[in-house]
């Protein structure tokens, strides 16, 4: 079957490997092989496609489930307000915190961090001379989300289930992203007393 990729070993056959770190079982393995193809592999040995469509498609997913789950757990629709009904669940929780939020679960640190964490990373294929990176561990795991959801059809309940299993999203503590970063307590000051951003 041209949909299946024949294991070598059981013991690191890494379609298994996938499969029970994911939660997923592929229906075409190769669009999972090709989530873990550099571009650099791929020229090298002559193979047509590589990660970098699935990276884009994996990334606008992550984006929304990951917008979903903190709108799930820290917004709400309030009946007592019916001018502006959709509003966060407690005071402070505007539009900078919550994309702050937003960005720690799909920034490039924490997702390379996942990648090694759960062991997905060793079986990315690097081109000669390619050295393992922070961001092409990164953009592994978008691939693969991306793969995910061509390979389910969009099935959303699979896709949910996958990035939960990669991402461990949890907002036990939301109240840590109100305190603002030195960075940011600068930049506001110089806004203030010079009416612009400063240069770095």
């Amino acid at each position: 079957d041209f949909l299946k990729i024949t294991p070598c070993d059981p013991q690191t056959d890494p379609v298994s490997a996938v499969r029970r770190i994911t939660g997923y079982e592929f229906i075409n393995e190769n669009l999972m092989r090709q989530a873990f193809t550099r571009r650099a592999f791929a020229v090298q040995y002559g193979i047509d496609g590589c990660s970098e469509e699935l990276e884009f498609l994996g990334d606008a997913v992550l984006g929304m489930i990951v917008t979903k789950e903190i709108v799930k757990q820290l917004m709400t629709v309030d009946t007592v307000c019916p001018e502006a009904p959709f509003r966060a669940v407690r005071l402070g929780y505007d539009e900078g915190v919550l994309s702050k939020i937003r960005s720690s679960f799909i920034s490039k640190e924490y997702l390379a961090c996942r990648a090694e964490k759960l062991g997905l990373d060793k079986y990315i294929l690097y081109g000669s001379g390619e050295e393992p990176t922070e961001s092409s561990r990164e953009d592994m795991m978008e691939a693969l989300i991306g793969a995910v959801t061509i390979d389910s059809n969009w099935d959303w309940n699979a896709i949910e289930t996958v990035i939960d299993n990669m991402i461990r999203m949890q907002l036990n503590d939301p109240d840590r992203y109100l305190k603002k970063t030195y960075f940011e307590t600068f930049n506001a000051w110089h806004q203030r007393h010079f009416g612009q951003m400063p240069n770095y």
